[in-house]
């Protein structure tokens, strides 16, 4: 059996470029929450950034995918951070995406991480007019999602 933090370190070993990392972990997380057997009742539909029909031609300012909320239609905006687990997601790391995402059309804001928020990062999101949730590495272990069964070359596919 894999566990998240297993794949997350194969993530860090198969990608050529933080790019590559980026965008697979993009990848990974809406397939996550598509699939995984609570976020796919909070969400009708997951796209990326480039794919969202809201989006206009906007450019990418730190917004990386966008969920319609299943039971409201609101729009979440979400960051999605790859970095090695003993970095700290720091607050100037978060700035872009908090700018970005406190406009409208969202309603609420939600920070995937695969290491820990810096104190000053837990400050700055906290009692924010549109919330901001997280989701760390321990939240997709609790997943019932078979890490197993990933592929890194498929990072769209869960199970």
């Amino acid at each position: 059996m894999i566990t998240f933090r297993e794949l997350l370190r194969e993530y860090a070993t198969q990608s050529r470029t933080r790019m590559d990392q980026g965008i697979a972990f993009e990848r990974l997380v809406k397939a996550f929450l598509q699939t995984d057997p609570y976020y796919r009742t909070v969400f009708r539909q997951v796209w990326r950034w480039t794919e969202w029909p809201g989006r206009n031609t906007q450019p990418d300012l730190g917004i990386d995918l966008v969920a319609e909320q299943a039971d409201t239609g609101d729009l979440w905006a979400i960051q999605c951070k790859f970095y090695a687990e003993d970095h700290a997601v720091d607050k100037h790391d978060i700035d872009s995406f908090l700018a970005e995402s406190g406009k409208r059309p969202f309603t609420q804001r939600l920070i995937v991480v695969t290491s820990r928020l810096a104190l000053n990062a837990e400050r700055t999101i906290e009692n924010q007019t549109i919330p901001v949730h997280t989701l760390t590495p321990e939240d997709f272990e609790r997943s019932r999602i078979n890490w197993t069964q990933f592929s890194w070359h498929r990072p769209d596919t869960l199970t």
